[in-house]
């Protein structure tokens, strides 16, 4: 008889014990159902925030007034959210989405890791229309094989992004990849990529040194890779401690600017900047890389090209092709422009800045400013 009462005790203690370590296994990818009033979606842990993922996954909507892209809707981090871990993008996110800490200007989320094989990588692989806002993504790596690679937003497409930071990042991906998004339509204002000291913010494509023919590895920026047309601003932004490499179209705050855009006051300052693609025979792309713009494209009259008062420090900017390469401390390559007046190249300055190209490169002059501080790499 006390055998059979032991038995069953033991056997009731290996259940819950087996039970425990399935629960505990499975405890990073819990999800739990944030605050929602109205629009308004509460979110201070991280099982609230792979809530948002999953959520954003589903064909329809399941909450009362919250479409599975939130639009309409505004996203509050009321509190730093740390060590998330393995995480799934929001697939689309076309809400608004700031920080809400009591008693802090920022929100931060930390420790993501976003490892994805197609769609964009980011907090967000989408975002159209959406705003992002006084938030911080720190300690993280965001990852896709694809094309499309931001902190917050793989494709920003049409979204704006305000004093919003990436610290101690590294963000890879095939092509258009930025600090803060990799392609946008948007305006992006007061925004920060930078690494605290001793650490550097990598911003790169997966090949960097990759053929240029394959279009791949192009359009890589310290805050955005790519900048389409029609009168978008990329504004009081900073890049610091900081790497940025990519095959072409490379630059400190940005890789491709379309028409009608405007860069000013903003920075890049103790950072290295690098253009590594490779021509092959019959390709009719030729690499470029610069300290505030890799390249431009052609102005229109109603659309013009600026890039104002903006600021260069202690960075080295590189051209790895051996044949003609576009390069310079403020724009790589606008040659685009050269039977053009629809472009303004004014007030920007640089201190400490070496441009350095392969031994057999020649330097392309470009509009506005001279090449200086050129060197040839031994």
């Amino acid at each position: 008889m006390k055998k059979s009462i032991i038995s069953a005790i033991l056997a009731g203690v290996m259940a819950i014990s087996t039970m425990s370590f399935t629960a505990f296994a499975a405890d990073t990818d819990i999800t739990k159902k944030p605050d929602i009033d109205g629009k308004i979606i509460s979110v201070d842990e991280v099982s609230e925030l792979k809530w948002l993922s999953d959520y954003s996954y589903q064909e329809t909507a399941t909450e009362t007034g919250i479409p599975v892209n939130f639009a309409g809707c505004t996203v509050k981090i009321t509190g730093d959210i740390t060590n998330v871990g393995n995480f799934k993008p929001i697939k689309e996110f076309n809400g608004n989405m700031e920080g809400a800490v009591e008693g802090k200007a920022y929100a931060t989320i930390g420790g993501l890791n976003v490892n994805e094989t197609s769609g964009g990588a980011g907090i967000c692989a989408k975002s159209a229309n959406g705003t992002f806002t006084k938030l911080i993504i720190a300690d993280s790596t965001i990852h896709t094989t694809d094309a499309n690679a931001g902190a917050f937003a793989g494709n920003g497409f049409t979204s704006s992004f305000n004093d919003c930071k990436a610290i101690n990042v590294n963000v890879t991906g095939r092509r258009f990849v930025g600090g803060i998004t990799g392609y946008c339509y948007g305006n992006i204002t007061d925004c920060v990529v930078t690494a605290d000291e001793g650490k550097t913010s990598i911003i790169a494509s997966n090949n960097p040194s990759g053929l240029l023919a394959l279009s791949s590895g192009d359009n890589v920026g310290g805050i955005v890779g790519y900048m389409g047309e029609g009168r978008m601003t990329v504004s009081g932004c900073e890049v610091t401690n900081a790497v940025i490499e990519g095959t072409r179209q490379v630059g400190g705050i940005s890789g491709f600017e379309n028409y009608g855009n405007t860069i000013d006051h903003c920075k890049v300052l103790k950072s290295k900047i690098y253009s590594k693609g490779k021509l092959t025979i019959g390709a009719n792309r030729t690499p470029n890389v610069g300290g505030i713009v890799g390249q431009f494209n052609q102005g229109t009259s109603t659309q013009w090209l600026t890039v104002t008062n903006n600021t260069v420090e202690d960075v080295a900017i590189s051209q790895a092709h051996s044949g003609k390469s576009y390069i310079g401390w403020a724009v790589g390559d606008s040659h685009y422009t050269e039977d053009s007046n629809y472009y303004v190249v004014s007030g920007n300055s640089q201190s400490n800045v070496t441009l350095t190209l392969n031994e057999s490169a020649a330097p392309f002059a470009e509009i506005g400013n001279e090449v200086t501080n050129l060197k040839t790499d031994n």
